[in-house]
């Protein structure tokens, strides 16, 4: 027995106006299947905070060496290739000599081939030692949706 349940896209509006206008506000989900096919809606509002955007883990790499100059070089083992992007942040841990880096903010990476990257300016750090790890840092980004009814009328 297939039980079928039909709503009007009048009604799909009006839950999703009452969800927007809710405080606090609650996220909308619709499905809509037809046969083998179907269609998902989706409204977190106007202003709604992502933390992880793909869900995957941080990349993390053993430092071979770090350069003193601007901008300072980052040598990563030779074994496996650089997944970073150019301007992802970056944060340090565990470095000997260099500690200044253990202490900054994420920093934003530039690629200069695939076991080697750019950071800030170390000139004026302490001389590495040894040690030390380098971890991407997942950047939180704001993302606003379109109400049902915007939706409808231009499809993405």
């Amino acid at each position: 027995m297939v039980c079928e349940l039909i709503i009007k896209p009048s009604q799909i509006y009006e839950i999703n106006q009452i969800c927007r206008k809710s405080t606090p506000a609650k996220g909308f989900i619709a499905a809509f299947t037809f046969g083998l096919s179907g269609h998902v809606f989706v409204d977190f509002g106007d202003s709604f905070t992502v933390c992880d955007k793909d869900g995957e883990e941080t990349k993390t790499y053993v430092v071979v060496t770090i350069s003193n100059e601007n901008p300072g070089i980052v040598f990563l083992p030779d074994d496996r290739q650089i997944e970073f992007e150019n301007d992802e942040l970056v944060k340090f841990r565990d470095v000997e000599g260099m500690t200044e880096l253990n202490k900054m903010p994420p920093m934003p990476v530039k690629l200069c081939d695939k076991t080697t990257i750019s950071i800030c300016d170390t000139s004026k750090f302490g001389t590495y030692t040894k040690g030390g790890i380098i971890e991407s840092v997942k950047q939180q980004i704001l993302m606003k949706f379109l109400p049902f009814e915007e939706a409808l009328k231009n499809p993405l």
